[in-house]
């Protein structure tokens, strides 16, 4: 089979996997979002709340309508994948007039099944023992089972409010981060090792993929009298190890399955895939994340199908920003882009789930996620490679969702862009007032209750022979421009075109005020700097 029909037609299948996940965490959220509250007490109180997260009948009620959409979507897949393996040599038996056992219906749907219960074992398997890789109180990974989820959340929630003091708004938002972190897994109990639910469920269709094509190419071979194969070749394949697990240095070439050949190098040997026995090395051909394959190849009639000119054509390297990429290393980069984009859209649906789109965390993803479209963008075009924006997008995405995102972007860019001027604005203000570094520059005045407010009137009309009354100076606090915070907040001075008090916040007076007319130099030119940027 064509190595393009190994990465396109697990495709489907890891999809129904990826919306599980989605569905899981949005469906979180929104329960924890519905309670409105964290529970005051830990654990006992939070295990009242498990009715309100998913009961273990609708997960495994959820569980089971995914293991029939993957056997609807397996069966497609390994009887497509039959047929192209059947038609890949049907030039070879026309050429010698004989038939193969594969040209029925009998033969596939026998073959076909038969995989299919191996597969069905495997999803199984995965299905029973997902959930989520958290990092506990004391650093370790430890495994929650999805119907568990939701209690683990409220409950760390719960204990980081009880002992940590932390708000309950960002405790939840913590919590269900870390769900969405990990995404959702499947975990060998035995080794403790886990993978993606979408990976666990693409090489389990994949493994089966290289099943059906590996005894139709055995038969084939048994039926064609050869002893010689042809592996398929493709554009990124792996450069990194050496001998079998260097995929880029066998690919495209003819070997022969007994090893016995002078003319072409043993197949076991170099790929690591024994063809007898059906099976191979996992870090060679038929292995792990492995799309390739190979077909019988008849000396004198086959013509092969790679020369060393279109190998090379394969592997040209990607310049990008400076950096070298092989075909492979760019190939790679262009999967990790594309995941990192869908784990962004789903973050995204997930805290829109709690409300949050408004709050900081959600502006910020929503940049990065702009960011990430850009620069994958950006690398496709470099590597003359199209944008598959589909491999980029999350199951449930919607334009809605993206419209947000790109609102919020947009928004916390414009806040960010804001933030740099008032920064350039406050050390030009730092700069002619010659304010110490610890003092505190508020653009917008800090807020006073006036209505206790004393005023000194001694210090400020005896000793400093001005003439102010009280509703003046108040009036000039109202009108201030900006306030500064000195002293270590013992004093708070406003700063207005028409005049200036500081406050001793402490004593809660007015210690000092003055009109226009006595501005001090610095003070003059702190009101220059406020006029020539019109905050």
């Amino acid at each position: 089979m064509k190595p393009e029909l190994y990465e396109r037609l697990p495709e489907r299948a890891a999809k129904l996997a990826r919306e599980l996940e989605e569905y899981l965490l949005t469906d979180i959220a929104r329960r924890i979002k519905k309670e409105g509250r964290v529970p005051s007490t830990a654990w006992k109180e939070t295990q009242n709340l498990l009715s309100k997260g998913m009961t273990e009948e609708q997960l495994y009620r959820r569980l089971a309508k995914l293991l029939k959409q993957l056997s609807r979507e397996v069966e497609e897949i390994y009887r497509t994948s039959y047929e192209n393996a059947v038609d890949d040599m049907g030039y070879a038996y026309e050429a010698l007039g004989i038939e193969s056992v594969f040209d029925n219906a009998e033969g596939m749907d026998r073959l076909v099944r038969a995989v299919m219960r191996q597969t069905a074992g495997t999803f199984e398997n995965i299905t029973r023992s997902t959930g989520f890789m958290i990092r506990g109180a004391d650093g370790k990974a430890a495994f929650v089972s999805t119907q568990k989820a939701y209690v683990w959340a409220l409950d760390t929630a719960a204990t980081r409010i009880k002992d940590g003091g932390v708000p309950p708004e960002k405790a939840i938002h913590d919590a269900v981060k870390q769900l969405a972190d990990s995404g959702l897994k499947t975990v060998d109990f035995q080794s403790g090792r886990s993978i993606e639910l979408e990976s666990a469920v693409r090489t389990a269709i994949v493994t089966g993929m290289h099943q059906i094509s590996g005894q139709i190419c055995a038969q084939q071979c048994e039926e064609l009298d050869t002893d010689l194969v042809e592996v398929s070749a493709h554009s990124g394949a792996r450069d990194k190890g050496d001998g079998l697990e260097n995929h880029r240095d066998w690919q495209g070439g003819i070997y022969s399955i007994s090893g016995t050949s002078t003319k072409y190098a043993s197949l076991l040997t170099e790929t690591g895939y024994d063809a007898k026995a059906k099976k191979g090395d996992v870090r060679g051909l038929k292995g792990a994340n492995c799309r390739h394959d190979f077909s019988p190849f008849l000396d004198g009639i086959s013509i092969p199908q790679w020369t060393a000119e279109k190998l090379a054509e394969l592997d040209k390297d990607v310049i990008w920003q400076g950096m070298t990429f092989t075909a492979y290393e760019a190939q790679q980069k262009m999967r990790d882009m594309e995941r990192q984009i869908r784990k962004v859209q789903r973050d995204l649906m997930v805290f829109a789930a709690l409300g949050e789109e408004k709050k900081l965390d959600y502006e910020n993803l929503s940049i990065k996620y702009m960011r990430m479209r850009d620069v994958y963008d950006s690398f496709c075009k470099a590597a003359d490679s199209p944008t598959i924006w589909e491999r980029a997008r999350a199951v449930n995405w919607s334009a809605s969702a993206a419209t947000k995102a790109r609102n919020a972007a947009k928004s916390a860019v414009a806040r960010l862009e804001k933030e740099r001027q008032d920064d350039i604005i406050r050390e030009k203000i730092r700069s002619a007032g010659e304010l110490d570094k610890a003092a505190v520059i508020h653009l917008d005045p800090t807020e006073i209750d006036m209505s206790t407010l004393g005023f000194d009137t001694k210090h400020i009309n005896g000793e400093r022979g001005r003439d102010i009354t009280r509703e003046q100076a108040i009036q000039w606090i109202n009108d201030a421009k900006i306030s500064v915070t000195v002293w270590g907040g013992q004093y708070e001075r406003y700063y207005g075109f028409d005049g200036a008090v500081y406050v001793n916040v402490a004593g809660n007076y007015m210690r000092t005020a003055y009109a226009k007319k006595d501005f001090t130099d610095d003070v003059k030119q702190i009101l220059e700097v406020l006029k020539n940027h019109e905050h």
